[in-house]
Order: C-alpha cells, then sequence, then structure tokens
C-alpha cells in the first residue's frame, strides 16, 4: 500500500467494515484501498505532498515539516510524513546598546 494511513484510521476502517456510519466528528478515513472492493475505483486515493517552513528572524533556526494530503472519498487527509531542522553554526550576533 503506496497511500499514507495513521492509527487515526483504524476505527472508521472498522465501521466502514461493520456497514456503521462513520460519525463526521470522528477524525481518519476508512482504508478503502487496503481492502478488496468489487468497485476498485472507489478504493482510489490520491496522494500530493506539501512543506511548509518556519524560521526565525535572525535566520539561526528554522523547521520544515513535510506533509502527505491523502484525497478519498470527497475529502482531504492530512498526513505528517517527517520534519527537518536546521540550526545555524554561529549563534546570532547580539548587538551593544
Amino acid at each position: 500500500m503506496t497511500v499514507p494511513s495513521g492509527n487515526v484510521d483504524f476505527a472508521p476502517t472498522f465501521l466502514y467494515l461493520l456497514g456503521i456510519t462513520i460519525p463526521s466528528s470522528m477524525q481518519g478515513r476508512p482504508l478503502l484501498e487496503a481492502l478488496r472492493s468489487p468497485n476498485p475505483k472507489a478504493a482510489l486515493a490520491s496522494v500530493r505532498t506539501l512543506q511548509e517552513t518556519a524560521r526565525t528572524r535572525d535566520g539561526s533556526y528554522s523547521q520544515t515539516a513535510f506533509f502527505s494530503i491523502v484525497r478519498s472519498g470527497g475529502s482531504d487527509y492530512r498526513y505528517l510524513d517527517y520534519t527537518r531542522v536546521v540550526r545555524s553554526q554561529q549563534p546570532p550576533a547580539v548587538s551593544k546598546q
């Protein structure tokens, strides 16, 4: 299976298998691509990636978060894949007043 998933997807998957309506307040999605389906197109999910970076004003620190966005059943689900932290080698200069 090449579509990202997480623990949050187990409960919606089990409810789907039991034929129980998944509450709108529940996070996660049914893992249809992991199930045998008489309608393979129903199990299709598209995946795109996204990254967001935040930096300190002086540039001494930055953190980038890498996400996979899964589009399934008309909804988007965001999964955090990993993060990257970069710290500068030298501490920022302190201004003297």
